[in-house]
């Protein structure tokens, strides 16, 4: 969630509104590499953890805190920024989103008889592009599938 520099931890998000609280400069890092791959990275994060991703998300600042010296106040802003990012996302239940084609799909699209740890490439890249188009179909994502075929052969 956090960036390392010279000076310190880059902050996830701006400050929201408490003024005087913070005197460093923040750094939007959602600015820096889309709001897309956050949701990505945060999709995979609470899909891996489950029902338990707001404790592993609580766990991950407490770390913080020890690991890289973030204050109390700091760590419990970053949290927050975190949790409103996920909330305005709709992100909070994504770990029971259903992935819309199954091995027998892609074995079907991609014209294979055997799949292993391509079936599981094209599950990973089906999973994020049902985060960023949750309002289309099993048809557009088995037409993504076959317009994205070679890159799921490629190592």
């Amino acid at each position: 969630f956090f960036f390392q520099a010279e000076d310190g931890i880059r902050d996830f998000c701006l400050s929201r509104g408490l003024g005087d609280v913070y005197k460093r400069q923040q750094y939007d890092t959602l600015s820096k590499i889309g709001q897309n791959e956050w949701a990505n990275h945060l999709s995979v994060l609470l899909k891996e953890n489950g029902q338990y991703w707001e404790l592993s998300l609580f766990w991950y600042f407490l770390r913080c805190i020890h690991q890289y010296g973030l204050s109390e106040v700091d760590a419990f802003n970053q949290y927050q920024c975190v949790r409103v990012f996920i909330e305005e996302n709709k992100l909070q239940r994504i770990f029971e989103m259903k992935i819309l084609v199954n091995g027998g799909d892609i074995m079907k699209l991609l014209q294979i008889k055997a799949g292993g740890p391509v079936i599981k490439k094209v599950i990973d890249a089906a999973f994020l592009w049902q985060i960023q188009n949750r309002e289309k179909g099993k048809e557009e994502l088995e037409q993504y599938i076959v317009q994205n075929k070679d890159l799921f052969f490629q190592n």
